[in-house]
């Protein structure tokens, strides 16, 4: 979905390909996938534990990825970075990101994707950095190399337990729909007026009075959903403002 976005002829797709640089990596573990393996390579290695250190011989394309990283990082910014996995336990489609402070900036993005689409849940998302969680991809990106907006997201193998896919399976073309999507919100992300960023920002300061990190559950915590729920409603129950979860009116980009 991404890739026929980015490549197609669309105002936004070329909008998107003369303002930014897209390195798109297809497959970080192609010899463990080959053998049935979904999260380990043939070595028997989790390669997305091995993000702090990796070695050039025994996890090339993790090793490879990091070097590109850094040599692109010494010429320009690197707004984004997504790592897309598929989760075994989880419903939905929602993000792994990274939040050590008081800032919400590092929630705007998955904010505004939860605007654009039907089954991404932003309840499911969590900020928190875990101890076992720090060499993975999208920690080494945030901590090491200084990439704010880094995340992980995650598609699960099932589907969604809300909204008008709820209960049903994710077919590849919700999935391409999901890329499709995030090209969206990166435009919405850049767009110079910011009228979407100010209005999932006005969202998280209602579900984040305190700071940043106000509840944040538990990136393995399978009731998680459910306490951020119950926080999203406490935030919303008095004023009666929309959330970050209500979907946005539709746009009027041209596809």
């Amino acid at each position: 979905g991404m890739l026929d976005y980015l490549t197609g002829p669309s105002l936004d797709a070329r909008i998107l390909r003369d303002n930014f640089v897209f390195k798109i990596v297809p497959m970080l573990n192609p010899d463990g996938v080959i053998v049935g393996n979904y999260r380990c390579s043939l070595a028997g290695q989790d390669l997305n534990r091995l993000w702090d250190e990796p070695s050039r011989k025994v996890h090339p394309t993790i090793f490879f990825t990091k070097s590109m990283m850094r040599h692109l990082l010494c010429d320009r910014e690197v707004l984004l970075y997504i790592d897309i996995h598929g989760h075994s336990r989880k419903k939905n489609v929602f993000m792994y990101g990274n939040s050590e402070g008081s800032s919400l900036r590092e929630k705007l993005f998955p904010g505004l994707l939860c605007r654009n689409s039907d089954c991404f849940c932003f309840d499911d998302c969590c900020f928190k950095i875990q101890k076992y969680k720090e060499s993975t991809a999208r920690v080494v990106a945030y901590r090491e190399l200084s990439i704010v907006n880094s995340f992980t997201l995650e598609a699960s193998f099932c589907g969604a337990d809300f909204g008008p896919m709820a209960n049903q399976h994710f077919t590849s073309r919700h999935l391409e729909e999901m890329g499709c999507m995030i090209c969206d919100a990166i435009l919405d992300f850049c767009d110079p007026e910011q009228s979407k960023v100010s209005l999932v920002l006005r969202d998280l300061q209602l579900l984040y009075p305190d700071d940043g990190n106000s509840d944040d559950v538990s990136d393995s915590d399978e009731d998680g959903g459910n306490l951020a729920r119950a926080r999203r409603k406490k935030a919303t129950s008095g004023g009666g403002k929309k959330s970050v979860k209500e979907k946005a009116a539709p746009t009027n980009r041209k596809k």
